[in-house]
């Protein structure tokens, strides 16, 4: 690691499976004053695409210190299926989003 970068990683519950007390022990070993990392490919495809999962998705990443999350494939067909992904307003991860979003941009108001 170095100074300008931080490290980003392929994360899945399902696909890409990941421990974040590992994660962090393991950038904290590597570079002890590294505090962030990037969810840079964060796949939920095969989740139950509850608001729920999503907003414990986000709560996750953020509490231990991602910088940046990226979602691919949260819908609500099953994970075969050529629809899974939804960007329609009443998506239970589109609203989850604009939650951690809207909280983001009132603390830097």
């Amino acid at each position: 690691m170095n100074d300008y970068c931080t490290p980003g990683f392929t994360m899945s519950p399902v696909t890409a499976p990941y421990n974040l007390d590992t994660l962090t022990l393991r950038i904290k070993e590597a570079e002890n004053s590294q505090k962030y990392f990037g969810c840079a490919e964060g796949y939920s495809r095969g989740l139950n695409g509850s608001f729920s999962i999503a907003d414990d998705y986000f709560n996750s990443m953020f509490k231990y210190g991602a910088a940046l999350v990226t979602v691919y494939g949260w819908g609500r067909n099953s994970a075969d299926s050529k629809f899974a992904v939804s960007h329609s307003s009443d998506n239970p991860f589109v609203l989850a989003a604009q939650k951690w979003l809207n909280m983001e941009c009132s603390e830097n108001k």
